[in-house]
């Protein structure tokens, strides 16, 4: 079992977004979510998710001028039994 987060960014428009991916069997997996966050001065956007895909994208940020990193969660069973992940900063 596993999650993973990943940093995306279009130059296009400047922005960059988070995605997490989890990988947990249907009977223990219970949610996930993921941040995508700006250095600059830490703001950041949160996607939630309890049902269906197991990828799920978080808003997207500008971060013109500066750097921004993502970071990841799953949630395993009852227990809650937590899986995190991060990036680095680009």
């Amino acid at each position: 079992m596993s999650v993973t987060a990943s940093l995306w960014y279009s130059s296009g428009c400047r922005t960059v977004w988070a995605m997490v991916d989890a990988n947990v069997p249907e009977k223990y997996w219970t949610g996930k979510g993921c941040n995508i966050w700006r250095n600059s001065d830490m703001k950041h956007y949160t996607c939630n998710h309890t049902t269906g895909t197991r990828e799920k994208l978080s808003p997207m940020l500008n971060d013109k001028n500066t750097t921004g990193f993502a970071t990841a969660w799953s949630y395993i069973g009852d227990d809650p039994h937590l899986m995190f992940a991060r990036t680095g900063s680009y």
